[in-house]
């Protein structure tokens, strides 16, 4: 068992440093980078069956059985290229089971040890997108993944990617690091206060300085997830007035920065420049919902089993020689449906909105008994799992490891059961208890119970 949670803690360090080794350490191997995690994560499911904790359910047995349909179909399409359809494969069903083995493995006290190495590398992120946000286009901080460039923002800016290839790890992560900062704001004492304050202040500089509206998003909507939270739980209120006076005085801190205001400048000019004159509540809703949508040209005109399964990833197509390009379509549901197919395409994201769904109403559930980490975690990571591009690797492995985080956040960590027997002298002077024959040990029996079962969870639960 501590090897495969070595095993994920290894998949999350690699997530957030593969884009490092991509753009800085070795750009001539960025291409086989993109594939890093994945010998990780097949050894994660060989440990996992080992030790008899692969899961079983009807979810592994529903995406093994249209992995194989999809496998087939990618087969019969109209293009087909054995490595662009293995590489389709991997983006669209490997790391699903992911998301079931880890709160086979994982349990809160776990996740809390995840969410405070995320807390601690929220501000040396932050402090790194600052000095990106700050050079030049073509300063070697800024190199993007393979040997080009970050994508621009505003006013001769670029949006900076951290240690990621590009803007979309930083979208993930901040998120994450907003799930776990409120959830450490609203259980008082889970978490030391300069730790919350400084991944408090690491999470508003990255965002003013990111250039991305998506960030900005992602993390409204885990403070949205805290709002529906707090509305099933009300005696939570207290502790979202301790979140607001906190961010306040962080936000008086930050604000009055030098980097804040300029960056608060690019930030203005790039949404001002991507509303195009237009209404921005217009432009944001317009941006969020072409996600969902499936173009009329490829919904009635994509052969019966697709274009081709993996074409329409950026990989793919640069498997073929077309770099930085989408061959198929933008939006992850239209690409999955022209790749696939309108039958396996449409099997396949309705599976990712039925799993969706699944984990939002076990969070749910768990936020009515005031336990708000496992819906905050599904704020930060449910959008990724419904939509997502996850052709894009960073995207992908997110949205798996926030919703299998947001599961393993709901298992309650085991606590131990003493059950004493009583001495003689004690049985002698209880008239209910006959009188033993001899003293036993006080400590009979030790067993391993859930804290489900526990009225009083973080005790011991002793019965005598």
């Amino acid at each position: 068992m501590k090897t495969l949670k070595l095993l994920i803690w290894t998949y999350f360090g690699l997530l957030l440093t593969e884009g490092a080794f991509r753009k800085w350490f070795l750009p001539g191997l960025s291409n086989p980078l993109l594939i890093v995690r994945d010998p990780v994560v097949l050894l994660i499911y060989l440990q996992a069956y080992r030790l008899g904790r692969f899961p079983g359910n009807v979810w592994f047995k529903a995406v093994a059985a249209l992995s194989f349909c999809t496998l087939i179909g990618g087969i019969l399409a109209e293009f087909v290229n054995p490595w662009v359809m293995a590489f389709g494969l991997r983006a669209d069903f490997l790391h699903i089971p992911l998301i079931f083995i880890m709160p086979e493995v994982f349990d809160e006290t776990d996740v809390r040890r995840i969410g405070k190495a995320v807390l601690l590398l929220a501000l040396p992120m932050a402090l790194l997108m600052t000095m990106q946000f700050r050079a030049g286009p073509h300063d070697w901080i800024n190199a993007g993944a393979g040997g080009g460039g970050q994508i621009s923002s505003a006013m001769g800016k670029i949006r900076p990617a951290g240690t990621f290839s590009f803007i979309s790890g930083p979208v993930f992560f901040y998120a994450t690091v907003s799930a776990f900062l409120l959830a450490g704001l609203l259980a008082r004492g889970s978490c030391p206060l300069w730790l919350l304050s400084a991944a408090g202040g690491a999470t508003m500089l990255a965002s003013v300085v990111s250039g991305s509206r998506s960030l900005l998003g992602s993390v409204a909507v885990v403070g949205l997830a805290m709002f529906v939270g707090v509305l099933l739980y009300p005696r939570a209120a207290v502790g979202s007035l301790r979140i607001a006076i906190v961010m306040g005085l962080l936000f008086i801190g930050v604000s009055s920065t030098r980097v804040f205001h300029e960056g608060q400048t690019v930030m203005a000019a790039r949404i001002e420049n991507a509303a195009g004159g237009k209404d921005l509540s217009t432009g944001i809703v317009r941006r969020f919902g072409y996600q969902f949508l499936v173009p009329e040209e490829v919904l009635f005109e994509t052969p019966l089993f697709g274009r081709g399964l993996g074409l329409g990833t950026n990989a793919g197509a640069g498997l073929i020689g077309i770099r930085n390009h989408f061959l198929l379509a933008e939006g992850e549901w239209a690409r999955v449906v022209a790749e696939t197919g309108v039958i396996l395409g449409g099997l396949f994201l309705l599976l990712r909105i039925l799993l969706t769904a699944f984990i939002l109403m076990s969070a749910v559930g768990t936020a009515r008994e005031g336990r708000f980490m496992p819906l905050l975690l599904f704020g930060a990571g449910g959008l990724g799992l419904i939509n997502g591009q996850w052709g894009q690797p960073t995207i992908q492995g997110f949205a798996t490891f926030l919703c299998g985080l947001s599961l393993a956040a709901m298992r309650r960590a085991p606590v131990t059961e003493v059950v004493c027997s009583p001495t003689v002298e004690e049985s002698q002077g209880l008239k209910s208890f006959e009188p033993m024959p001899a003293p036993v040990d006080l400590f009979a029996e030790v067993r391993t119970i859930s804290r489900m079962d526990d009225p009083q969870p973080g005790r011991f639960a002793v019965r005598s």
